[in-house]
């Protein structure tokens, strides 16, 4: 496959942007770094070095796996500065640096796990231009890397702008399917080349997973986990920094299967292995995952606890005003409104909607998720001209942001249905329920589970 076929040229063009900037990108080695004004966390591993007294490579190294906790803790901002820091020290030891492309790698990975699909794109691109130059264009590793830009290319909806914007799981089909035949194919010769234990190889299954994850393929996101702990575990690796977060994926991909007894099974090892590292402080995402399977499983109360302890940590560790609070209070609000607690559930919603207009603005997905769980709270105690303002409010963001037939506004516009419903305005219901159908329709074909949901709504 030459580098043309690869991607359309968009590739090409980056690695050649990429290769023109890098002949004056790396400052030199002996830079003071503390008289640069520097971000809080790297001037914070720079304080540690101090006491020590490393060299180029260790400090660099100190850099990377600085930023690999905060990613595994979902501290994504600091790992991006922390990863561009160790970037440019391996830059200025030698600028085709093993681990100055590895980390590029990394950096694209917390890009795409932000959902900015274009500066996952640029860095990956990064990657493969310097896997290009130092190995040469039919290297498997070249070959692999040229795969997997192009798998997420064609997962992602570009404007007409040519600038990617969300992914769509419907894109991938046949393109995606022939390109991830070809990173299998790929990887297959590469384990066979350097052996199972080789760190590239382990990167390079956890990535595959992830990829197949992203795509909602969860057999072959299974398969690629599998084989990577595998391995770790062959070679009592336990402390490979990607384990955790693979460990949490199967778990989820068994949650989704409906299978929350396997799923909590994982989450716990996922914990275990997280406080063994890090201590207990950290752990909130993981609290949240194992408060996810006991809600699914029905066990409200052990599910309520968990989401309790996971906002304790997460507030600790991330401040009060952070998203992840605010997804936090959703969670606790939900098992309140399911137990009957109105009140306590509304108080909750509206606690996550100021943090997410705050962080985000007033226009955004979860600020609209929020909006509408207010809703439900005021069609719960029949106040139904608050609950009618509230989906209104929610289903205005909902169409800004994704268009007036995504499946969103169908699960608006079966509420606000009900709420006509419920105030005995039945050809308002009426007309409400069959705009949600044809969203549905639109989104899944007339054969689809969710339709049959709406059209029992219309026929009762």
């Amino acid at each position: 496959m030459s580098m043309l076929e690869a991607d359309n040229s968009a590739t090409f063009v980056g690695i050649q942007k990429f290769h023109d900037a890098d002949e004056h990108s790396v400052p030199p080695l002996n830079e003071d770094p503390t008289q640069i004004q520097k971000p809080k966390s790297v001037r914070g591993v720079y304080k540690a070095l101090s006491l020590a007294d490393p060299s180029d490579e260790q400090c660099a190294e100190a850099f990377k796996l600085a930023a690999e906790a905060r990613f595994v803790d979902g501290r994504n901002e600091d790992a991006i500065e922390l990863f561009k820091e160790a970037e440019l020290l391996y830059g200025q030891i030698n600028k085709s640096h093993f681990g100055r492309r590895t980390v590029l790698g990394r950096i694209g990975d917390v890009y795409l796990n932000n959902e900015d699909y274009e500066l996952a794109l640029e860095f990956y691109v990064k990657t493969l231009a310097m896997t290009q130059n130092v190995l040469g264009n039919d290297h498997h590793l070249v070959e692999c890397q040229r795969a997997a830009i192009d798998s997420l290319r064609s997962q992602l909806y570009f404007d007409n702008k040519d600038q990617p914007k969300k992914i769509l799981v419907e894109s991938r089909e046949d393109r995606a399917q022939a390109v991830n035949v070809q990173v299998e194919k790929v990887t297959r010769e590469w384990r066979q080349s350097l052996g199972d234990d080789h760190p590239d190889v382990l990167t390079t299954l956890k990535s595959m997973g992830d990829i197949y994850f992203r795509g909602e393929e969860y057999d072959e996101a299974l398969q690629n986990y599998t084989e990577f702990l595998r391995i770790c575990r062959s070679v009592k690796n336990n402390t490979h920094p990607d384990i955790i977060p693979a460990i949490i994926n199967i778990g989820t991909i068994h949650l989704s299967n409906g299978d929350a007894l396997s799923a909590i099974d994982f989450y716990k090892e996922a914990l275990r292995l997280k406080e063994s590292i890090e201590g207990k402080k950290n752990c909130g995402t993981v609290y949240a995952h194992l408060a996810n399977a006991h809600y699914e499983k029905g066990d409200l109360v052990e599910a309520k606890h968990l989401y309790q302890e996971a906002l304790r940590f997460t507030k600790d560790e991330k401040g009060s005003g952070h998203p992840e609070v605010a997804d936090l209070l959703m969670k606790i609000g939900s098992v309140n409104e399911e137990n009957g607690n109105c009140e306590k559930a509304m108080k909750l919603y509206r606690g996550a909607l100021g943090i997410r207009e705050s962080y985000y603005g007033p226009n955004h997905a979860s600020v609209a998720e929020s909006m509408n769980s207010v809703g439900s709270v005021h069609y719960t105690r029949k106040e139904n001209h608050m609950a009618l303002r509230a989906y209104l409010a929610a289903l205005r963001l909902t169409k800004e942001m994704f268009g007036d037939d995504h499946i969103q506004c169908a699960d608006i516009l079966v509420n606000i249905g009900n709420v006509h419903l419920q105030a005995d305005e039945l050809d308002e219901a009426i007309v409400t329920y069959y705009k949600a159908l044809r969203c549905t329709l639109t989104e899944y074909g007339k054969e689809h589970e969710k339709v049959a949901d709406v059209l029992i709504v219309i026929t009762v």
